[in-house]
């Protein structure tokens, strides 16, 4: 089994090739950002948990909304970005150094924990799993959202990736295979190993997908080509599509809830 590198001094330049304005880009990213959001602040405000919590746009969030917002980045260079980020919001949010294995917080913390894209980042995610019962409340519930490797976009550019290189030819325009969860990852999201990741610690309640095509290159001209009317209402019926079938979309959402003694 190959060696995994856990990235504990994560930056945003790692992922720069992800980081531009096509259209399925700046959709998908808006519509995880939403929905995970609603999710978390259903019902009266209480106290929540960002895990992974990155440049903590989510964590400023919930606390404009009333919720006592905390938010976990091991990371120290996104630690500061989280920071600054904060202060600038003027957003009362609580942001701490600490990773997934070893959560500082006392059992029953937390009525909400929000795991955006960061799950598969953990050392060990089983370790994670169970932290992450042992503090949220015993009506707590966990929302973790993962990127899809097994989704429609993966499997076509797979596809067309073994066609091109049996041509000569290379696929996808730039250097870049998306189809491939780099070293970084310790767990690779499909919906078979979604469907088993709460263990005998966490109790599913919900699945579904966010977007199909995310990163499909072809996808992205396609849109750019259409009137921007247009675009918009593909992206919306491919999104309702991958919400029924998220073994196909591009990021699986799941709600949990703590199987607690």
């Amino acid at each position: 089994m190959p060696q995994i590198a856990v990235d504990l001094d994560y930056d945003l330049e790692e992922d720069k090739g992800l980081l531009h304005q096509s259209l399925p880009h700046v959709f998908f990213l808006d519509r995880v950002q939403a929905v995970t959001r609603d999710i978390v602040v259903q019902g009266l405000p209480g106290r929540v948990l960002d895990l992974g919590a990155g440049l903590a746009f989510q964590a400023v969030a919930f606390s404009k909304r009333g919720w006592e917002s905390w938010g976990l980045e091991p990371s120290p260079a996104m630690l500061y970005h989280a920071r600054r980020n904060a202060r600038g919001s003027r957003a009362d949010v609580a942001l701490v150094q600490g990773v997934a294995e070893r959560l500082p917080f006392p059992d029953d913390s937390f009525d909400r924990l929000l795991c955006q894209g960061s799950f598969d980042h953990f050392a060990d995610p089983s370790a994670s799993v169970s932290e992450i019962a042992r503090v949220l409340k015993p009506q707590g519930r966990a929302i973790i959202a993962i990127a899809n490797y097994d989704s429609l976009s993966c499997r076509l550019g797979k596809a067309i990736a073994h066609v091109a290189h049996t041509c000569g030819r290379s696929f996808p325009p730039e250097p870049y295979r998306y189809w491939v969860p780099p070293r970084t990852h310790t767990f690779r999201g499909d919906y078979q190993s979604v469907q088993k990741l709460g263990g005998s610690c966490l109790e599913m309640e919900r699945c579904f997908g966010i977007s199909l095509l995310w990163l499909f290159p072809y996808w992205a001209g396609l849109l750019e080509r259409l009137p921007r009317s247009l675009a918009d209402t593909l992206l919306r019926l491919v999104d309702r599509v991958a919400y029924r079938l998220p073994v196909l979309a591009d990021m699986i959402i799941t709600t949990w809830r703590p199987r607690k003694p």
